[in-house]
């Protein structure tokens, strides 16, 4: 009988990178085997001038992986939640519409309605009430009151 000598399987080596580009940050994303079982991973962010503006490090076994992207993703949620000022998106998103999100009142209801029968267009009244286009039209509808089409039409050239 012929005994093979077995050699040990050959793991892969892991080692994932990512990036990530928004409103001029960039966040580095790496992970790496470190040969024990473990996954070392590091998150990096760096402001427009290459300047680090955030750093993750840790390690993690691989099992643990699904769970945690769970924990990290529902943590980083409610966080960005507690803090909408520091949004970048959500405050472009506040200066362009101030009202965003805030309860229609029945004084604006009024005001809204008396502005529209009055013939002011959308964009008048989205720029008066600090609302999207959408939130001026549903709220016109919901009142019974079908907003007016705006064309638009192309320079003469």
């Amino acid at each position: 009988m012929n005994t093979h000598e077995r050699l040990p399987e050959e793991v892969p080596q892991l080692h994932l990178g990512r990036r990530l580009t928004v409103d001029g940050r960039t966040y580095d994303i790496s992970a790496a085997d470190t040969g024990d079982d473990r996954i070392q991973v590091r998150i990096t962010g760096l402001d427009g001038d290459g300047q680090p503006i955030a750093e993750v490090t840790g390690e993690i076994p691989p099992v643990d992986l699904a769970a945690f992207a769970k924990v990290v993703n529902s943590t980083f949620a409610g966080l960005a939640g507690l803090f909408p000022v520091m949004s970048t998106m959500d405050s472009k998103h506040k200066r362009r519409h101030p009202n965003h999100g805030v309860r229609w009142t029945p004084d604006d209801d009024a005001a809204l309605l008396a502005r529209h029968q009055e013939g002011a267009r959308v964009t008048d009244l989205m720029a008066e009430f600090g609302r999207s286009r959408s939130g001026v039209t549903s709220r016109l509808e919901l009142l019974g009151a079908a907003p007016s089409v705006e064309h638009r039409t192309a320079p003469a050239g």
